[in-house]
């Protein structure tokens, strides 16, 4: 079981079908994501911090439809800014920050 797990965590894996797509969708919610953190976070290493785990979240998501290939469901939307954005309003970003300090401190 280790074996096929290094050997598929330490391969190329080349995108097929529509992966490439799915990675762009990706790379636009966290981009959407951002933009809002930027507007919303003041200046200081809390806001460096969620940019740094914002762009680990991309790479992680896009390392496991590498790995594993993705999940489609049909008659499912794609994540896009609007539904970010009406999340974002109903609970802000400064509640999100919150919980995520708070996460970070308990892995400390």
């Amino acid at each position: 079981m280790l074996n096929a797990k290094i050997e598929k965590d330490f391969s190329y894996h080349a995108p097929i079908n529509d992966q490439p797509e799915i990675y762009q969708d990706l790379r636009e919610a966290a981009k959407d994501m951002a933009y809002e953190i930027e507007s919303v976070c003041p200046d200081c290493d809390e806001k460096k911090t969620a940019f740094m785990k914002l762009n680990e979240v991309v790479f992680w998501a896009n390392a496991s439809i590498a790995r594993y290939g993705y999940v489609k469901y049909e008659n499912s939307e794609k994540f896009r800014a609007d539904k970010l954005c009406a999340y974002s309003e109903e609970f802000r970003a400064e509640k999100l920050i919150d919980e995520f300090i708070e996460a970070q401190e308990k892995e400390q």
